[in-house]
């Protein structure tokens, strides 16, 4: 009893250890799930975005004038659609020390809606694109699929309109058929009187 109850914490450590490993990298690190870039502002140099399998998030935004600007923060979302919260590192050049990115991808276009602390109303980003990895499902950094069980839009749209059609002409098929009778009775009935008629001749 005490043996299988060894193996069975043994087994489980093994796979915790597992996992963890899958969400890291080669040095111990968060491993990068997915990579965007582009730009926040029009004459940005560059603006590059990370999101890690522990949920955590980085970004690089190097402004006009060349200084890189280090945030660090979290994400929420799933499949192509993120909310980020991220603060500057005090190490980097703070032109910026907050900032709010709404991420949405709609047929493989990606968008973004953001503001900072010195920017607060929300703006769209200038240009963004997923370079690397994959839109990221909820369950690749722990939380759970608040999508699990629901059909794609596009699925049910489509499986209604089959489903409207198959009814459709299923009435279209009942009518035919009940007119089809209706029409065979009257013409039984008209020979039945010729043949009525015949007799009493």
């Amino acid at each position: 009893m005490l043996r299988s109850s060894l193996l069975c914490l043994l087994g489980a450590t093994v796979a915790m250890g597992a996992s963890e490993a899958h969400a890291q990298g080669p040095s111990g690190d968060p491993k990068p799930m997915a990579e965007y870039r582009g730009r926040i502002l029009p004459a940005d140099k560059d603006f590059r975005l990370s999101l890690l399998a522990d949920g955590s998030a980085t970004a690089n935004w190097v402004g006009s004038a060349g200084k890189t600007n280090v945030l660090r923060g979290t994400y929420t979302g799933s499949n192509g659609d993120y909310d980020l919260s991220m603060t500057a590192d005090p190490s980097s050049e703070q032109f910026h020390r907050s900032l709010k990115l709404l991420v949405r991808s709609v047929d493989g276009n990606v968008t973004g809606d953001w503001s900072t602390d010195r920017y607060r109303v929300v703006r769209k980003a200038a240009r963004l694109e997923l370079i690397s990895g994959k839109q990221i499902a909820q369950s690749d950094h722990g939380a759970s699929r608040a999508g699990q069980g629901r059909r794609p839009v596009v699925g049910m749209i489509r499986s209604n309109g089959a489903a409207r059609r198959a009814s459709g002409q299923s009435s279209a098929l009942k009518r035919t058929v009940a007119k089809s009778y209706r029409s065979g009775s009257k013409r039984i009935a008209r020979a039945m009187n010729r043949l009525n008629k015949r007799k009493r001749r």
